[in-house]
């Protein structure tokens, strides 16, 4: 069985509601990515509070043994949106501190944009949240290409779903390829946020 396949059969007996033996499969997995991935999902279906706390504690030590700073912070985004889920906004600012300093090694760029645009993803809470968008900022403007275009677009449609007009435009100012900013300024006015003219 295939690790993908052991963390799906974790899926379905959370379906199933049997999550005491979604758990020990979930502590069986070998490879910590997906480990780390369905131990958070476990424990975002646990609601005792210090079996909860103890199935993350071992989901975050399964993310921190995946390969390189990328990675980590990535697959750790999962169990810091179930600290967010719970409200656990103490827990969200120390773990989000621990992953940005880790990120902070990652040489590559882009890698660095991927790893916090899945943090930011999984942090609704204030003022974690805001630390996330200006570091995530930050990450875009030290990049180029197709990768981090498409993330400045999804980060515009967000923002102009959420009503804000001013940070749609601006990240679509931001956009440097011709095409995605194009594309990107027609969906901005079929959700009624029309850029001004160039």
């Amino acid at each position: 069985m295939s690790h993908a396949d052991q963390r799906r059969r974790v899926y379905e007996l959370l379906e199933r509601d049997d999550v005491a033996a979604a758990e020990e499969d979930a502590d069986r997995i070998p490879h910590p990515w997906y480990r780390c991935q369905a131990l958070a999902s476990v424990a975002a279906r646990t609601t005792d509070a210090a079996r909860r706390t103890s199935i993350l504690k071992r989901a975050f030590a399964a993310g921190a043994a995946a390969d390189g700073p990328n990675r980590i912070v990535t697959v750790s985004s999962w169990c810091v949106r179930v600290l967010d889920d719970i409200g656990d906004h103490r827990g969200v600012a120390r773990e989000v501190a621990r992953l940005l300093a880790l990120i902070d090694r990652e040489p590559h760029p882009i890698r660095r944009m991927d790893a916090i645009s899945m943090l930011r993803g999984s942090v609704s809470c204030e003022p974690t949240a805001s630390t996330l968008d200006r570091r995530l900022m930050q990450a875009l403007e030290a990049g180029h290409g197709w990768k981090r275009d498409a993330l400045l677009r999804g980060l515009a449609l967000r923002a102009a779903r959420n009503g804000d007009r001013t940070r749609a435009l601006s990240l679509l100012d931001r956009i440097e390829i011709p095409r995605t900013k194009r594309r990107t300024a027609r969906d901005l006015t079929d959700l009624g946020m029309k850029p001004p003219a160039p």
